[in-house]
């Protein structure tokens, strides 16, 4: 059976990036996809939720332990840690995730972020599906010399 050229639009995800810059430099920064201009041309609604429901490190634990509501967070890894995979799940899955500035998609394991001697601050971005709502997610991991 062949695919509507309706639900084929509805699957298309095409990422649009959006920058605004100022005198100041880059004010924001936030993404959308073509799936999301398909459901409001097709009547559906649009969440403004920018949480996430999970937030989980390839090495190193969380502290606090993990709430939507919390946004700062810490964990201490070992020396011999020289990277670690964030893999963020937003409440809502047409959400955009953004983990230090790359989009990755909800679920998903992020590259390798690099981590150094001392504190490294990793941002997770979440934009909601609607585009009105962003927040931010941070985590401050240090490794021990």
């Amino acid at each position: 059976m062949r695919d509507s050229r309706k639900e084929r639009w509805k699957r298309a995800l095409v990422t649009l990036v959006l920058v605004v810059i100022t005198a100041l430099g880059v004010l924001s920064l936030s993404a959308c996809d073509m799936s999301r201009t398909a459901r409001v041309a097709t009547g559906g609604s649009l969440t403004n939720d920018a949480s996430l429901r999970a937030l989980v490190l390839s090495t190193g634990t969380l502290s606090p332990a993990f709430a939507a509501a919390t946004t700062s967070y810490s964990t201490t890894v070992a020396d011999g840690t020289t990277s670690l995979v964030i893999t963020p799940s937003a409440a809502s899955n047409a959400a955009v995730v953004l983990v230090n500035g790359g989009t990755v998609a909800t679920g998903a394991s992020s590259l390798p972020i690099a981590i150094g001697v001392g504190t490294t601050i990793i941002n997770v971005s979440v934009t909601s599906e609607d585009g009105t709502t962003t927040r931010l997610y941070s985590i401050a991991v240090t490794r021990i010399s």
